[in-house]
Order: structure tokens, then C-alpha cells, then sequence
């Protein structure tokens, strides 16, 4: 199982407004693909990061698939 973390808010030290708040990124049917001939781990149907969030789930590999792309 694969997760990923949004950190903090989008933010910019130089422009007038510091830090966007409230941003999400949301990928949506991602797809796994890999350079082998094993099945590739199930990709999530959406993927949102948030930084108020733990982390979102980017991929599951059951045991007979490879987790490793």
C-alpha cells in the first residue's frame, strides 16, 4: 500500500497573499503502469491531498501483484 501527504497550504513569499488556504490537489482515475511484464498494484479511483489530512491511499497490491513498479 502506497499513500501520499499534501504537507502544508500552497504558499508564495513573495506575492501579496502568503498562503492559499483551503487548497486540494484531486487526481481523479490515475492509472499504474509499470516496465515489467507483472500486473501492475490497483490504483485508487481519486486521490485528493489535503494538507488537514493524513494522507490519501495512491495504490494497493494484492499478494500477487507487485507493489514495486
Amino acid at each position: 500500500m502506497r499513500t501520499v501527504k499534501q504537507e502544508d497550504q500552497f504558499s508564495n513569499a513573495i506575492t501579496q497573499h502568503k498562503e492559499l488556504t483551503g487548497s486540494q490537489i484531486k487526481l481523479v482515475k490515475p492509472t499504474a503502469a509499470g516496465k515489467t511484464e507483472v500486473t501492475p498494484p490497483t490504483a485508487a479511483e481519486v486521490i485528493t491531498l489535503d494538507p488537514n489530512e493524513d494522507g490519501s491511499l495512491v495504490m494497493s497490491a494484492k499478494l500477487t501483484e507487485r507493489a514495486v513498479l
